[in-house]
């Protein structure tokens, strides 16, 4: 569980480009645009970002802080997204 949760760290400090503690719109919208661009257009990301960000269960509305983002990203998900399994011969 060390390595998820410092796994969940480094991503949430690689999406909290302005170093402020939490993710805010600019910072998630460039996430989502580098992710879903070009299924989604930009007004599709946007209207998702904000939906994301206006959630009942944030601390507080309009930006994502730590506690809160690892509510929203599953462990599960991060295992499986965010870990390379190297398999090396000796």
């Amino acid at each position: 569980m060390l390595i998820l949760s410092q796994t969940a760290q480094a991503l949430f400090q690689s999406l909290d480009i302005h170093n402020e503690g939490h993710v805010r719109f600019d910072e998630f919208f460039r996430l989502f645009k580098s992710i879903f661009n070009p299924a989604l257009s930009d007004a599709q990301i946007v209207a998702f970002v904000q939906r994301v960000l206006q959630r009942d269960d944030l601390d507080e509305k309009g930006i994502m802080g730590y506690q809160d983002f690892i509510k929203f990203v599953r462990p599960q998900e991060l295992h499986e997204k965010m870990t390379i399994d190297l398999r090396l011969s000796t």
